[in-house]
């Protein structure tokens, strides 16, 4: 692992390109990592209390500064915890000239920002499901009263509304917590294990129309900042060929929501609501598919998910309305009822699954 030591006033390019051998997880983790003014995975030393200025171009991959040999933060109130994020080594003054770029912030009054006003609305259950969901006869109210997140166990009822089933698996684990301890305090915290509840295939939102390789739900919050601030945990999973490979390697360029599995010939979209994981893999698709350039698919995706917020809302509405009346969360009965609100999505889901050209 090459060392750079920063100069205070000089400006760093850093950049997200495919992992060479130059660089020193190359062959582990993610494909791709980070270079600074070109070298790949170095590890930075910084004086505390200087400034440094860093031109950043990663879309899709936040740049945050961390001790850890882990990397990166996932900072996740749902969880109550501090994944890997430690106060900043330095002053540091992020620099971009992208459209719409966010000016220069200290990381660390940006990071307690995140903690305390956006991660627990994001991950908050809409006012009244706790309320039916403490009198659900559908599942009993314990299992998932260990979630931290709740705004995905709110999604999960949905999700077994839409496909008349609970999900295949799921956990409801304790979070346990481990506390590692330097100079004297705590210096850093850790919640686990994660929960998850999967349905897997045949996974069918329109019977006969449509098949996903599986849905996941996920007690966690991956912050995401494109095209709003939200947090990710909502994943689904389709299979269609990607050609030529190459393009794989682009994906993250759409959004770094996206995951592909190649020899499975499996592609991953994170979101927080149905609507917005099934239009990333329509665009995936219609990339794979040539339809679309990259460009216009990382364009269209601000647009395609920003339409459809509105849909989102009235699809909860329903949902709300639906579990109010019966007093327990809906079954496949009411399928078609929650589907009348969303036929933006239905569009665009018929589509990723290859069901419609």
């Amino acid at each position: 692992m090459q060392t750079l030591e920063l100069v205070p006033g000089k400006v760093y390019a850093v950049r997200v390109v495919r992992k060479t051998k130059q660089h020193p997880w190359f062959g582990r983790g993610f494909e791709h990592g980070y270079t600074i003014d070109g070298v790949e995975g170095p590890k930075l030393v910084l004086v505390r209390g200087h400034r440094y200025t860093f031109d950043i171009e990663t879309p899709g991959h936040p740049f945050y500064f961390t001790d850890s040999n882990h990397g990166g933060t996932r900072v996740a109130e749902a969880h109550a915890e501090r994944r890997f994020g430690r106060a900043p080594l330095a002053d540091v003054e992020a620099r971009s000239d992208g459209a719409g770029a966010a000016p220069a912030r200290d990381l660390h009054t940006l990071q307690n920002e995140l903690n305390r006003l956006m991660l627990p609305a994001l991950t908050r259950a809409p006012r009244g499901f706790e309320a039916v969901l403490a009198g659900d006869k559908f599942v009993s109210p314990l299992a998932f009263s260990n979630w931290r997140n709740r705004l995905a166990v709110f999604r999960i009822y949905e999700m077994a509304a839409l496909l008349g089933r609970l999900p295949d698996m799921h956990t409801n684990q304790l979070p346990i917590a481990i506390v590692s301890r330097g100079q004297g305090r705590i210096s850093d915290e850790v919640y686990g294990p994660g929960n998850m509840a999967v349905w897997t295939t045949p996974v069918q939102t329109h019977p006969g129309e449509n098949t996903y390789h599986r849905w996941e739900i996920n007690d966690e919050a991956f912050l995401h900042t494109k095209p709003a601030p939200h947090a990710d945990f909502f994943f689904a999973y389709v299979q269609h060929p990607m050609h030529p490979a190459e393009k794989t390697g682009e994906l993250w360029r759409i959004s770094g929501s996206i995951t592909r599995y190649p020899l499975g010939r499996v592609t991953g979209a994170g979101c927080h609501f149905r609507g917005a994981a099934v239009a990333t893999l329509s665009l995936v698709r219609q990339y794979a598919l040539g339809e679309l350039s990259l460009e216009q698919a990382a364009d269209e995706y601000d647009r395609r998910i920003a339409a459809l917020s509105a849909e989102n809302e009235a699809f909860d509405r329903e949902f709300l309305a639906i579990m109010g009346e019966e007093g327990r969360v809906p079954n496949e009965r009411h399928r078609d009822r929650l589907l009348r609100t969303t036929p933006l999505t239905n569009a665009y889901e018929r589509f990723a699954t290859g069901h419609t050209q």
